[in-house]
């Protein structure tokens, strides 16, 4: 259909008046389309800053014990109903999967809880915990200690594991440095412990926690060869959803972890974190770690 500026050529359109037709149009679709759902600049700003962000601790025994890497059961507690009060949610390391391949969408303060070793204790204290509080738990296991004084058994590992609330990874076999270590180990030590997990709990293993915290390119490779799909650390940060699968965040917490040094932890204080991420370069870029030294500088940059 046309509009004519000329009574006596009915059929030619009229130029302007079609132009401001069409923009009027085009801006009544535009204005349609933006009130279901484009919001304003600002509004769309402040929905990309709700990007999910994912805490991961880091804990070993769970107790009285007289290790660095001990944490009492009343420090443990008290950080967790922290991050609950705070409004973090508690996820598992499926729906974290899951939230890395698009599947669902999660809020925007996650976290979760990994323990490391496969001491007793995830069994005698976390797992009750777990329990109570309808929480849920990942254990990176070293397969060696399996069945071993002070470790988990195998019934202990199946049990928790049926519960729902526990899901495990590796944590190799001899929990030995997987820097400089030749690719026939490093991949004897991924392969073999995951089959020994995966036997015990009849579940996929696809996660894996350096030994020692650290890696490089090499030991990278050999996960994906082998079929894992995530790694972690034991270096602080924040996880997104753009976060190297295999260098996970992770902030460990030890005996010596006042629960303000928590905090601060959690809530990426610059100066604890320029502090740590500082000396660390120096030791990284000293030893040859080359991998650890480009975290390093990303998370300087942050």
């Amino acid at each position: 259909m046309y509009f004519s500026c000329n009574d006596k050529v009915p059929d030619k359109p009229c130029g302007p008046v079609l132009v401001r037709l069409i923009l009027f149009g085009a801006l009544a679709v535009y204005t349609l389309i933006c009130s279901a759902g484009c919001g304003s600049p600002g509004e769309q700003n402040k929905e990309s800053s709700r990007e999910s962000r994912l805490v991961v601790l880091n804990y070993h025994n769970i107790g009285n014990h007289d290790e660095l890497y001990a944490v009492s059961r009343k420090q443990f507690v008290r950080q967790v109903k922290y991050l609950v009060k705070q409004g973090y949610a508690a996820i598992s390391l499926a729906e974290f999967r899951s939230w890395r391949q698009g599947d669902i969408k999660l809020p925007e303060k996650v976290f979760m809880l990994t323990f490391d070793d496969g001491n007793l204790s995830d069994y005698e204290t976390v797992y009750p915990f777990l329990k109570k509080q309808g929480l849920k738990g990942v254990f990176f296991l070293k397969t060696k200690a399996i069945d071993t004084a002070a470790h988990l058994n195998t019934a202990q590992i199946k049990e928790m594991s049926d519960s729902g609330l526990c899901e495990f990874g590796s944590h190799s076999v001899h929990h030995q440095n997987f820097i400089g270590m030749e690719k026939n180990m490093l991949d004897q030590e991924l392969t073999v412990s995951r089959n020994v997990i995966q036997s015990i709990t009849g579940r996929e293993v696809y996660a894996f926690a350096y030994p020692n915290g650290f890696w490089n390119g090499a030991a990278k490779k050999a996960l994906m060869d082998n079929g894992y799909h995530f790694a972690f650390t034991v270096l602080p940060g924040l996880n997104e959803r753009t976060t190297n699968p295999l260098e996970l965040r992770r902030i460990v917490v030890k005996r010596d972890t006042s629960q303000q040094v928590f905090i601060d932890w959690i809530n990426r204080k610059p100066e604890l974190y320029k502090k740590y991420y500082t000396e660390l370069l120096q030791k990284a870029d000293k030893d040859g770690l080359t991998a650890v030294a480009k975290v390093s500088r990303e998370e300087l940059r942050q």
